[in-house]
């Protein structure tokens, strides 16, 4: 071999451990650094026709195990879903309160039967009749409130998925240009090791948020997909759209009016996403959170009807001077209904003595026959009103007297529709309701309700007027001026309503909940206890695909992390070979100016 083979040889070697010893130092520098995986460059023998020609040092390539990182990438999806629905449950049921907590729903029914039971003892007592009304309100208002948190939960979901759609559209930015980047670097000879470093944290942020596909391409470049193949980003990014709605209400859902769509490229994938906080954030808006508007509307809707069937078949005392129903008609003209038994309509005095009644026949009668019949019967003593399709109205003409109404047999209403059928005269058009939902009628729509429910105003400004006895139905002898029309003292009515708290009823299917039996402040407990499961699952999820993130994390880590104790023993490694390499090189040399020096 000549010496200058064996010069270019030892040359080589420098060269290669300089650039091995710069690898490793730049692995050092960065073993802190987030995202950063370790680069080796490794010494490779030359040979030309089988003859040793030195040493050179490979690309510098990144040391990573690709199947160990796309697993990680699923669990980070997974968690994202769970930590995004995880958060809303929480929310929700911190809203509702624990089943021993006494500001829960629960218990403010619970309070509500209590203060019931002591006024159906004393029936006159004003101080019960306060506690009732004001127990009332307070159940009213948990229902609103659960309602309004509800929608506000919905509403910042949806603000969520905008926040996260302009995150994963930065990221898929970044993809599209370092693809763009690392192509060019390939095409060139230059390493490109550390550009895809950054590729990855990028893709590593959009898995969290959205679960995707991909794979590379020869040219070094890496195409993101959705599950379904829907390109996101390859050396062009495609965009994702979303506008947040102003605001959500109970009747705004998705798909429909109000709503927006998650597009990508103008097609709506709102449904395609399977995992990630997107899909976390999607299920919270549009099927979590409404099953939980759905539940409590259903408690809503049994607690109105239940409560105000029976509160309509009893009066206050003194009886309201004026009743004035919720339902509407199209038509009062033409708009028919049948009752199967009699109606007594009373005025009374202050005392509850009778001042006049008329008992309307059972029959099929118009609304407008309805109030003529009571304008006709009742003159000088009372008058109704019904204009433009509005309520039904009955009022007593003297200020101090009331107006009472029962039901002279088994009272059963014939709708308008012709199909439906309604108990009781005054709960069909809704005269004496104690839960009004305004907008909203028995047998109308059930949405939102938990909104809308409250305590009639005029009984929470009067809570003599709250139904605790019943208007005398006998018909022999005929009642006459001055008789006893509701009994001071009687509690009957109040009794039953105290007592429909505890009875076991029947609640149809909603959200979580399937066709159930139970008393009002169990179905409440009922809607506590499935969300509270629900949270429960969610939270169990997110534990278990953090703890598995961390061991993937973990596992990755020790293959592509940086070891500086390894790191500084390659480095001593290298360091002794350039110094013995080095002294080839001058005893190369050395030679050489022998060589030179025979001459002379």
């Amino acid at each position: 071999m000549s010496l200058s083979v064996a010069l270019s040889n030892a040359l080589s070697g420098l060269q290669t451990s300089q650039s091995v010893i710069q690898v490793i130092s730049n692995n050092v520098t960065n073993a802190n650094t987030e995202g950063y995986t370790r680069k080796s460059a490794d010494p490779v023998s030359r040979t030309i026709l089988g003859i040793g020609q030195g040493v050179s040092a490979s690309d510098i390539s990144r040391v990573v195990d690709e199947r160990l990182i796309s697993s990680l990438r699923s669990t980070m999806s997974a968690e994202g879903s769970a930590k995004s629905l995880s958060y809303y449950y929480n929310e929700i049921i911190n809203q509702f309160g624990t089943l021993t907590d006494n500001s829960s729903l629960g218990a403010k029914l619970s309070d509500l039967t209590t203060t019931l039971q002591n006024l159906a003892a004393a029936p006159e007592s004003s101080v019960h009749r306060l506690g009732a009304i004001n127990d009332a309100v307070a159940v009213a208002k948990k229902l609103n409130d659960l309602s309004a948190r509800v929608q506000t939960l919905r509403h910042d979901a949806d603000k969520e998925i905008s926040n996260k759609v302009l995150v994963i559209n930065g990221e898929l930015q970044k993809i599209a240009d370092l693809n763009t980047q690392i192509e060019t670097a390939k095409a060139k000879g230059d390493p490109t090791a550390d550009l895809e470093d950054l590729r990855d944290q990028a893709i590593n942020t959009v898995s969290g948020l959205v679960d995707i596909r991909y794979f590379a391409r020869t040219s070094g470049a890496v195409v993101v997909t959705l599950a379904d193949g829907r390109t996101l980003a390859d050396t062009r990014a495609n965009t994702l759209s979303h506008s947040a709605s102003s605001a959500l209400s109970p009747d705004i859902l998705y798909p429909g009016v109000g709503i927006t769509p998650i597009l990508l490229n103008g097609t709506d994938i709102t449904t395609i996403v399977q995992s990630g906080e997107l899909k976390g954030l999607i299920d919270a808006r549009d099927s979590v959170l409404p099953n939980i508007q759905t539940e409590i509307d259903n408690l809503s809707l049994v607690l109105r009807d239940q409560i105000n069937l029976l509160h309509n078949t009893g009066a206050g005392l003194p009886p309201a001077n004026t009743l004035t129903g919720t339902r509407t008609f199209a038509d009062p003209t033409t708009d028919t209904i049948t009752t199967s038994a009699g109606v007594r309509i009373a005025v009374t005095d202050a005392n509850g003595d009778f001042v006049a009644h008329y008992d309307l026949p059972a029959g099929t009668y118009t609304i407008d026959q309805i109030e003529a019949a009571i304008d006709t019967n009742l003159a000088t003593f009372a008058s109704s009103d019904n204009s433009a399709g509005g309520p039904l109205s009955i009022s007593a003409i003297a200020p101090g007297n009331g107006i009472a109404l029962i039901d002279l047999g088994t009272q059963n209403v014939l709708h308008t529709d012709g199909a439906t059928t309604y108990s009781g005269f005054s709960n069909y058009f809704g005269l004496n309701d104690f839960f009004v939902t305004p907008g909203k009628v028995q047998g109308g729509s059930t949405t939102a309700l938990s909104a809308l429910i409250q305590v009639r105003s005029d009984i929470v400004n009067d809570p003599a007027l709250l139904s605790r006895g019943a208007l005398v139905a006998t018909l022999t002898p005929v009642p006459v001026a001055g008789d006893t029309a509701i009994a001071i003292g009687d509690g009957t009515i109040i009794q039953a309503i105290a007592d429909k708290f505890l009875d076991p009823l029947s609640f149809g299917a909603a959200g979580g909940l399937q066709l159930t039996t139970a008393s009002l402040s169990g179905y409440a407990s009922e809607i506590l206890a499935v969300n509270a499961v629900g949270a429960s699952e969610a939270e169990k999820t997110l534990q278990f695909n953090a703890s598995l993130t961390q061991e993937l994390s973990f596992r990755s880590q020790s293959i592509s992390g940086v070891n500086i104790d390894e790191e500084l023993q390659n480095l001593v490694v290298f360091e002794n070979a350039y110094n013995a390499t080095a002294r080839i090189v001058q005893v190369v040399s050395d030679l050489f100016d022998v060589l030179n020096n025979l001459g002379r």
